[in-house]
């Protein structure tokens, strides 16, 4: 399931569990900082280890079946929590280079790509992939149809009722311009997202953005209900 780019990295920002190096950044900040975060005590003395023993490090054994190429930190031991959020936990780029993602936009691009490879991986039937808003507004009952067609079981549950409409976060005009302009528009047209333009501030007598947010919203529900 994926959600809107615009609001995914705005609930991104607004509570980043894993990514304690990003806490409490306004906007611009948060979508261009590199996505990382430095590495602890214990992931520097297995990197000192290795030095010493005069071999390479052991990739293996890290936090959630990642590699030490593949996430900071490996150790669990690092990996601390803060308050009302989450271990800390920054994954890198998936080519061994140990490097990181430039932002957390290269990062969802790049998590997008991966997930509609889904299809080709070894012993996977069926694949799909919805979107949150799709969700929310329709309800479940398609997609409890679907896969009940694939699996050929029944569903035990009942599905959950759509709301009938579509609500955004409201976001600085700004940012919505700078997704416009920097993002990976060609990974979310594989999952069906589109650029959004941006609400204008407000002049005397008119609405303010958070107000077009909102009416827009409501706008675009009823034209997908129709």
């Amino acid at each position: 399931m994926f959600r809107d780019p615009y609001d995914w990295i705005e609930a991104m920002r607004e509570r980043p569990h894993h990514a304690h190096e990003h806490i409490g950044m306004e906007w611009k900040d948060f979508v261009t900082k590199p996505w990382v975060g430095p590495r602890g005590p214990k992931d520097h003395a297995k990197i000192e280890d290795a030095k010493k023993d005069d071999r390479h490090i052991d990739k293996w054994g890290c936090l959630a079946g990642y590699k030490f190429d593949e996430v900071i930190p490996c150790s669990a031991e690092d990996s601390v929590k803060d308050d009302g959020y989450s271990n800390y936990m920054y994954e890198l780029k998936n080519d061994e280079s140990h490097r990181a993602y430039g932002s957390i936009a290269e990062l969802r691009s790049e998590k997008i790509r991966n997930f509609v490879k889904v299809p080709t991986f070894h012993g996977v039937k069926a694949f799909f992939p919805k979107r949150y808003e799709e969700l929310n507004m329709g309800g479940t009952a398609d997609l409890l149809k679907e896969l009940e067609e694939v699996s050929g079981l029944t569903a035990k549950c009942k599905p959950f009722p759509g709301s009938g409409k579509v609500k955004h976060k409201v976001v600085d005009p700004e940012y919505t311009e700078w997704m416009n302009r920097y993002h990976d528009w060609e990974a979310e047209a594989m999952i069906g997202y589109e650029k959004r333009d941006p609400i204008p501030r407000v002049e005397a007598g008119e609405l303010s953005w958070e107000q077009e947010v909102l009416r827009n919203s409501t706008r675009q529900s009823q034209a997908q209900i129709k």
